[in-house]
């Protein structure tokens, strides 16, 4: 799971720069490689359905499978499952994080960062790739709860 992540991101980063969403990287690829950001959602949601046996990851899990099936986003159509289904996955992954493994402190952290970064985007750098980086730490905050899920006493 990880691996898919820092290998996809990594990639993307290198071959294209920071784009304004891990979502937007679907439409920075040529044709031919877009069905890898698919691959890389189903490879983050699926080892989430394993790891974690609550109901808030399943839905997490859920939304982020639908993400990748519901790719091409700025199609108006696909645009209603994605963006939803986008703000879910975060919601219940930090729900499974707050409730399921009482790591609130990591929530907090999540929110904070959020607050900080939309306020400092938007007094101070109108172009600065915002969703890019909450996303990066929505998923810093699952990859830090499993690790100590599995890892830890």
């Amino acid at each position: 799971m990880l691996a898919v992540f820092v290998i996809y991101i990594g990639a993307i980063v290198r071959s294209y720069g920071i784009p304004k969403s891990v979502s937007d990287s679907y439409y920075l690829m040529p044709v031919k490689y877009r069905p890898l950001f698919t691959f890389f959602c189903w490879g983050i949601a699926i080892p989430a359905f394993i790891i974690a046996t609550s109901p808030y990851m399943f839905v997490a899990g859920t939304a982020i499978a639908l993400v990748g099936a519901a790719n091409a986003f700025h199609d108006k159509f696909i645009y209603k499952f994605h963006m939803p289904a986008a703000i879910i996955a975060v919601l219940a992954s930090q729900a499974y994080i707050m409730f399921d493994q009482d790591l609130m402190y990591l929530s907090i952290g999540f929110v904070s960062f959020v607050a900080l970064v939309v306020l400092v985007t938007g007094v101070f750098k109108k172009d600065f790739k915002y969703f890019f980086w909450i996303e990066i730490a929505a998923f810093f905050c699952i990859f830090y709860t499993f690790y100590l899920k599995l890892f830890t006493v």
